[in-house]
């Protein structure tokens, strides 16, 4: 047996190994295609907006009306951009399948936009940190099990999008704690 195919061999074994540990820490694996994925985060990010919008109508306090204001803008653009990406990219990516999406992340996302209690601003705000994590998680997964590079490089972007706003709206927070 040649030493560099062994090693080769073993590499490629342990690679794989890793994945299936990945892919144990979820309970419950589908496939999902990439325009389904994105449909399930528009809906998440409008929910979310709707939430804001309704808290925003019930404040009385200018500081916490601009945080909403400013978060509620947020939330629309990142819907805006979501809406855009099955018209800007081929239906061949959009129809291609993630063989192993985490159902769970999505369940989880979904349940804390449930349970929220819209009239909290502090429960609120966990709820979208928490959704946003959520999805970050859910692309980030899919674009280790992404096959097709251009499906890779549309899980990335998004991935990306949703970590820089999740950072904005950290700072945003913080900025609200200190001035309460």
């Amino acid at each position: 047996m040649n030493i560099k195919n062994s090693r080769h061999t073993t590499r490629i074994l342990f690679q794989h190994n890793l994945n299936i540990v990945d892919k144990q820490r979820y309970k419950t694996m589908a496939a999902k295609t990439v325009s389904s994925i994105i449909e399930m985060s528009r809906t998440l990010h409008k929910d979310l907006l709707k939430k804001i919008q309704n808290k925003e109508s019930a404040v009385n306090d200018t500081r916490l009306s601009a945080a909403l204001e400013y978060l509620e803008t947020l939330e629309s653009k990142t819907t805006e951009m979501i809406e855009e990406v099955p018209k800007s990219n081929r239906k061949n990516i959009m129809d291609t399948y993630i063989r192993y999406y985490p159902v769970d992340e999505e369940d989880e996302a979904q349940a804390t936009l449930e349970n929220v209690n819209a009239s909290d601003i502090d429960s609120l705000m966990f709820a979208m940190v928490k959704v946003r994590q959520k999805l970050v998680n859910i692309y980030d997964f899919c674009t280790t099990d992404a096959q097709i590079p251009e499906v890779k490089k549309l899980m990335e972007n998004i991935r990306d999008f949703e970590v820089s706003k999740l950072h904005e709206i950290s700072r945003q927070l913080n900025e609200f704690q200190m001035q309460r």
